[in-house]
Order: structure tokens, then sequence, then C-alpha cells
């Protein structure tokens, strides 16, 4: 069942400065097991706890590197009411 979007929710992709991330999760694996995706395309397994944080950071690193080719926002084009 899917619960309702919230109206804060939005379904464009982040901003640059963030990452959004996906963990499918093996309801079966024991110890905690599944795949992280991230905006590259490709999952990444994981087994264990560890191994999740790992794989969470790894993620991270590549969208971190891949933000650095794209060109930053200022505050007042993403926040219009912006204060300066």
């Amino acid at each position: 069942m899917r619960l309702p979007r919230s109206p804060r929710q939005s379904p464009v992709m982040p901003a640059p400065d963030h990452a959004r991330l996906t963990i499918d999760f093996d309801l079966r694996g024991s110890p905690i097991a599944g795949v992280v995706r991230g905006g590259h395309g490709h999952g990444e397994p994981f087994i264990g706890w560890m191994a999740l944080t790992r794989t969470i950071e790894r993620a991270l690193d590549l969208a971190r590197s891949a933000g650095q080719d794209i060109n930053r926002t200022t505050d007042r084009e993403r926040d219009p009411h912006a204060q300066d």
C-alpha cells in the first residue's frame, strides 16, 4: 500500500547539494542484506550493517564527485524569498 505524498515532498530530483539513495532490503536476509541504488543508476549489494554503512558512504562519494561538475545555484536562485 502506498501512502499519499506529503505536500513537502517533491517528485523532482533533489537539489545539486543533496543526493537521493534507494535501499532495497532482502526481507529474508540475516544478517541485513540488500542493494543501495544512487543517482548513478547501478545498484551495489551489501550484507551486514557495516557493509550497508560503507555502501552508503561510497554512493554519497560518487554523488559528491558527480556534483563537482554541476554549476551550483545561489541561495537566491533556490529560494527567491531568501534574505541577503
